[in-house]
């Protein structure tokens, strides 16, 4: 095989493998998509979820290394994060502005938030790194709309 026919078949593969790449994104976009219309209609108070999710750029010497901030999340786009320690907490889940957060009980976030988790949990980092991007924060409203934007994590 000459250099040009290698560098050919290098070209082909990488077509193949980036519509490959899109397919799966696609795919899992769709599965995403489909799951969160449950979440919706078994949630009526829920209009929006969002979290985030970043490679840190520094971390004491250590590799730095992507992952979902599966910890915290923002609901009905409120500018409070809610996370299960503080849900759990009974001292701490009685400061939560439910008003804010745009729920009538704490068991309704309960509810919306373990379902949520449950969503994300579903599926590894990498595909959610492959569906959303890299220091981003993903906004899934009702009506279906995902939202991701630019996420500073300085």
């Amino acid at each position: 095989m000459t250099k040009n026919e290698f560098i050919a078949k290098i070209n082909e593969f990488k077509v193949i493998r980036d519509e490959h790449m899109k397919m799966l994104r696609d795919n899992a976009k769709s599965v995403f998509g489909d799951i969160t219309k449950d979440i919706f209609n078994d949630n009526p108070q829920l209009n929006s979820f969002s979290w985030n999710q970043y490679t840190p750029y520094f971390n004491d010497g250590d590799t730095c290394v992507f992952g979902v901030n599966r910890d915290y999340y923002r609901f009905n786009n409120s500018c409070d994060h809610v996370d299960n320690w503080t849900l759990n907490n009974e001292q701490y889940s009685k400061e939560i502005d439910l008003e804010d957060l745009s729920f009538d009980s704490i068991d309704s976030i309960k509810k919306a938030y373990n379902e949520v988790d449950e969503l994300l949990s579903m599926f590894e980092d990498e595909d959610l790194r492959q569906m959303f991007g890299d220091h981003a924060e993903i906004t899934v409203y009702r009506n279906g709309q995902i939202d991701v934007d630019e996420y500073s994590h300085d």
